[in-house]
């Protein structure tokens, strides 16, 4: 049993004005409601990072969250990571549970190496030769899924509400396309904006978006998905691997002397393989979906074996063109609801729960903690992080490809440029994300407003045209009628009025 009053200490980042998923929340908290624990969490977006020394001087656990990791990305990373410094000599059990791990797999392996980590937590079973040349052989390794459900799911979940009141026929939110991370970003952006498309022109009502200010959070993702008939989704994960900014210097060369109109294009002008890596997996939005009660189509892959096309899913490929061989299926309320059903019953098991994952945690620090590391030592070729990330830098430094350039065009005050010293570390000016974030949701409201307002409009179009419809008819009704009424009273008039008069 552990011990009680373990220390275990929790380091996210999470920007202010920025909310978390379902997954985020769930791995931040997986140490909560534990006696066995005494759970600390540090937010490196937002506390003291001078604290962190005294903080790593008495824990007894180190858990690195995902979205810690995920900062790799950043340029000046060693300045980024710098209050980290003295990870590397605490004598904590540390764990790394990282995500999008085929971007910058090679610093991601350096940091594990240099901050001398205990337990790497992948999503990746495969993979792990590729992505960590140098960290497998100086720590364990537990392979999970980055999709986990709630154990009381597996007791009970919400009813299937009938596809035939929902008001929406497709649903999805994406992010913007970013080609340098191969086929697979592809399928999350244009190729839902292309499928959307599709289903409009066969006169499905669609809500699709790639943009990030239509990015749904808490009880209203709920709402949208419950709304749906379908929901669109893709597998998470990378196609393309990004060592050290090779792949990013590559890509931003391409495109500067070259104007690809689509992925296609884009794709003829790269080296060949550089999109062959598979580093594809189930995601929380497909469990998510399952538990609202909404079926999925999807495009179809492997998903790490959890589920299948047709049973599970509808599954869709980047050659269609029409819904014409789909249509038997997207119309038959029993076949879609049996996969919800289906994906119920396969996929919502103990071996999937945020709780099975948290005792697989427990028995591993149980069994490690004071004990005698015994790893072996890393190869004698392997470079020093300070080194990897010089060189890194010199690769992407001039060659950053920006994922997104609406904030090119908005002033300093309004995407949050002016910055404040704390801790160490430059960082935003609260105000400036403060409007930032204000304007973001101003701009949502008014864009949701106007849809929603067009919706409505559509509705009472249709309902209208329906009156007028059945008024035409009535009144074709009215008029047939008076005529062979007033008709019949006057054939029947003339015929009394002979009788009477041959009376």
């Amino acid at each position: 049993m552990a011990q009680k009053g373990r220390r275990i200490i929790v380091i996210y980042y999470l920007s202010q004005g920025r909310e978390s998923n379902f997954t985020f929340g769930s791995l931040v908290n997986i140490f909560d409601d534990d006696d066995s624990f005494e759970v600390h969490k540090f937010n490196f977006a937002q506390d003291d990072l001078d604290s962190l020394d005294g903080i790593f001087a008495n824990s007894d656990v180190i858990f690195l969250h995902y979205s810690l990791l995920y900062q790799r990305v950043r340029p000046r990373i060693l300045d980024f990571f710098r209050p980290l410094e003295s990870l590397r000599n605490s004598k904590a059990f540390k764990i790394a549970m990282p995500q999008d791990e085929g971007a910058f797999p090679g610093l991601l392996d350096d940091l594990l190496v240099y901050w001398d980590i205990d337990l790497l937590v992948s999503v990746h079973f495969s993979e792990q030769e590729k992505l960590y040349p140098n960290a497998r052989h100086t720590l364990d390794t537990v392979s999970v899924l980055p999709a986990f459900v709630k154990r009381e799911w597996l007791r009970s979940v919400p009813p299937i509400k009938k596809l035939s009141d929902r008001s929406l026929g497709l649903a999805y939110r994406g992010r913007a396309s970013m080609w340098r991370h191969g086929r697979a970003n592809f399928i999350k952006s244009e190729f839902s904006l292309k499928l959307a498309s599709i289903f409009e022109d066969a006169g499905w009502e669609t809500d699709v978006s790639i943009a990030g200010v239509d990015r749904i959070y808490g009880d209203a993702w709920r709402k949208f998905i419950e709304s749906a008939r379908l929901v669109y989704g893709s597998p998470g994960g990378y196609t393309a691997i990004d060592y050290y900014g090779e792949l990013n210097r590559q890509v931003t060369q391409v495109l500067a002397n070259n104007q690809p109109s689509n992925f296609e294009e884009f794709n003829q002008l790269m080296p060949q393989g550089w999109d062959s890596a598979n580093l594809l997996t189930i995601t929380s939005r497909h469990f998510e979906a399952a538990y609202y009660g909404t079926p999925q189509i999807l495009y179809e892959s492997d998903y790490k074996g959890v589920i299948k096309p047709n049973l599970h899913y509808v599954p869709v490929s980047t050659n269609i063109e029409t819904l014409d061989d789909l249509m038997p299926l997207l119309n038959d309320d029993d076949y879609l609801i049996s996969t919800v059903e289906a994906f119920r019953k396969d996929a919502f098991k103990e071996q999937f729960t945020f709780e099975e994952l948290k005792s697989q945690f427990k028995h591993i620090i149980d069994s490690s903690i004071g004990g005698a590391k015994s790893q072996p030592l890393v190869n004698q070729h392997v470079l020093s992080l300070k080194e990897h990330a010089d060189a890194r830098l010199q690769v992407i430094s001039d060659a950053r490809v920006e994922s997104t350039q609406s904030s090119k065009s908005l002033p300093d005050f309004l995407i949050g440029r002016a910055k404040v010293r704390r801790g160490g570390q430059l960082v935003r000016n609260k105000s400036s994300v403060y409007a930032r974030y204000l304007l973001i949701r101003l701009f949502v409201f008014f864009r949701r407003l106007f849809f929603h307002t067009r919706r409505v409009f559509r509705r009472i179009g249709m309902l209208m045209k329906k009156i007028i419809r059945k008024s035409r008819l009535l009144m074709l009704k009215v008029i047939r009628r008076s005529y062979y009424i007033s008709r019949r009273v006057a054939i029947d008039s003339v015929k009394f009025v002979l009788s009477f008069i041959r009376k």
